[in-house]
C-alpha cells in the first residue's frame, strides 16, 4: 500500500525537470501575504530537489479575491531562493 510508494529521497532527479504541484493558495490581504505557512513548508522539498540537481517547475493556483496571479507569492518565494515567475 503506502509503503510501496517511491520516496523522493530515492529518486534520481539529477539534470531532470521536476514538475512540482504545490498548494500555494495563500491568503492575500491588501496586496500582502497574510499567512505563508504553506510556502515555508514547501522550502525543504524545493531545496532538496535543487541540491540534487533538478530543474524545478512549480505549478499552483490561487483563489484570492484580490488577484488572479501568483506573482505576489512568487516574490515571497524569491526571498528564500531564486525563482523566475512565468
Amino acid at each position: 500500500m503506502l509503503s510501496d510508494l517511491p520516496l523522493l529521497k530515492n529518486a534520481d532527479v539529477q539534470g531532470k525537470r521536476v514538475l512540482l504541484r504545490l498548494d500555494l493558495n495563500l491568503p492575500i490581504v491588501n496586496g500582502k501575504i497574510h499567512d505563508d505557512y504553506r510556502l515555508k513548508r514547501s522550502l525543504p522539498t524545493l531545496a532538496f530537489l535543487r541540491e540534487q540537481g533538478a530543474k524545478v517547475i512549480i505549478i499552483s493556483h490561487t483563489d484570492s479575491k484580490e488577484t488572479d496571479s501568483l506573482e505576489t507569492i512568487a516574490k515571497r518565494l524569491n526571498e528564500s531562493m531564486p525563482v523566475r515567475f512565468v
